[in-house]
């Protein structure tokens, strides 16, 4: 081999080496759950999760999660900015003696529209607002929350919190 073809075949390996590929871990701005899902599936249109927290684990800040279908699709805690739509499908989180959403992101932005949250009676609260920039809550419905000092939806804000609901049924 001559010197050229060893120096190019260097330099082409120091290329590749360099050149920037998409993390493992990236995540999608908009993930799918489904009556069928898996949490191990990537949350595609295709392969749906079956879990809010699997979906959300995938989706990125600002993202949105999407229903396929109806379904339960479990408790969840909110920790960044996302969108959760499930319009027209029963979107279910059943809360049977504990919080069915809890959202705990400071300085976020948080949209839950379409969601049935079901307490079975033993529910805490419906959702419990700890921190975030803004919550709205959109045609959902929240009801059988009766445990202790139970709520449809516990708004405990920093002084600069907004809580919009509309459409939704407590």
């Amino acid at each position: 081999m001559s010197m050229k073809t060893i120096l190019a075949a260097a330099v082409m390996a120091t290329l590749a080496a360099t050149v920037h590929t998409a993390p493992a871990n990236a995540q999608a701005t908009r993930t799918w759950v489904g009556g069928m899902g898996d949490d191990g599936n990537p949350c595609s249109r295709s392969s749906p999760c079956r879990k809010f927290a699997g979906a959300m684990s995938k989706t990125a800040v600002g993202g949105e999660v999407n229903c396929i279908d109806s379904g339960g699709f479990g408790a969840l805690n909110i920790t960044k900015s996302i969108n959760i739509y499930c319009e027209g499908v029963a979107a279910g989180v059943l809360a049977a003696g504990t919080t069915g959403v809890t959202v705990n992101a400071p300085g976020a932005v948080v949209v839950l529209r379409g969601l049935d949250i079901e307490g079975s009676g033993t529910g805490v609260n419906g959702i419990s607002f700890i921190d975030a920039n803004e919550l709205h809550v959109e045609n959902c419905v929240i009801r059988d929350f009766r445990a202790g000092t139970a709520n449809g939806i516990l708004f405990a804000p920093s002084a600069t919190s907004k809580l919009f609901v509309s459409d939704t049924v407590i």
